[in-house]
């Protein structure tokens, strides 16, 4: 019941609507606050990461450091946390796989979630 409560918690933080940081035009600002897509491209070695915006259509790429967290969900509800670019050696952080990121203006990433435990392997939503 508490795992149940805590995923829930998560998955609500998560899920809200991408914030916009400042209207001034800044592509980095733009995208701060909180995204959701597609995984494009995944380079562990040098800490990046890139996904198609799910409401823009555009590619984003971000920067994961030491302190970025990244939690795993898989399609029965478990999670697994991880820190840093080793997170991004996970079989689990591929290509097409759905992922929610929260980023700050200067590019970093500070959380990425992937997967949800609301959607299946094959659900194209």
């Amino acid at each position: 019941m508490l795992r149940l409560l805590l995923c829930v918690a998560v998955g609500m933080f998560v899920c809200s609507d991408m914030a916009l940081a400042k209207k001034n035009g800044n592509e980095q600002a733009q995208y701060a606050g909180k995204c959701k897509g597609i995984i494009k491209s995944v380079s562990a070695d040098t800490g990046s990461l890139t996904f198609t915006l799910k409401k823009m259509g555009s590619d984003k790429t971000v920067t994961v450091n030491d302190a970025t967290k990244i939690i795993i969900i898989a399609a029965d509800g478990t999670t697994k946390k991880l820190k840093g670019k080793d997170g991004l050696k996970d079989p689990a952080v591929c290509v097409k796989a759905f992922v929610k990121v929260t980023v700050e203006e200067s590019g970093v990433a500070t959380m990425i979630t992937i997967g949800s435990a609301n959607r299946k392997a094959g659900d194209k939503k």
